[in-house]
């Protein structure tokens, strides 16, 4: 059974009740304070983490674990931040940035050095069967 913890969110950015994967959610939907598309950055930060290490930040921890660290505003770093280039890195940095107001907008990180370097989808699909042979 999946926790859900998403908070629903009205015209107006004002927390609500939760409702989705605990994982996922930024720190001041957690807090129940209010909450606007930095929270959606923050997903996304969570989503690189996911990709990268197979596992989204705290998934390795219950969901109350998860909760209580995700609202003591901190993300962990990447485990092996050497198999990372640094636009990368910084990347995760800037979507998991502890405070909202820290967090870049979309239209901010469109222009980031990390998406400016995308692979090919070869490159892609030599990723994705390496990481299936090192993961097992």
């Amino acid at each position: 059974m999946v926790e859900h913890t998403y908070k629903a969110v009205d015209a107006e950015m004002r927390s609500g009740p939760i409702l989705g994967p605990v994982f996922w959610s930024c720190p001041e939907l957690i807090l129940n304070l209010p909450v606007g598309k930095d929270c959606d950055i923050w997903s996304l930060g969570v989503i690189l983490v996911n990709l990268a290490e197979g596992i989204p930040i705290y998934g390795n921890s219950s969901s109350v674990l998860a909760l209580v660290q995700i609202s003591k505003l901190k993300a962990p770093p990447l485990k092996d931040p050497t198999k990372w280039t640094t636009q990368f890195i910084d990347f995760h940095d800037k979507c998991l940035a502890p405070n909202s107001a820290q967090r870049p907008h979309a239209a901010e990180l469109i222009e980031h050095p990390f998406l400016k370097t995308a692979c090919s989808q070869s490159e892609i699909v030599e990723f994705m069967t390496e990481w299936r042979i090192n993961d097992r």
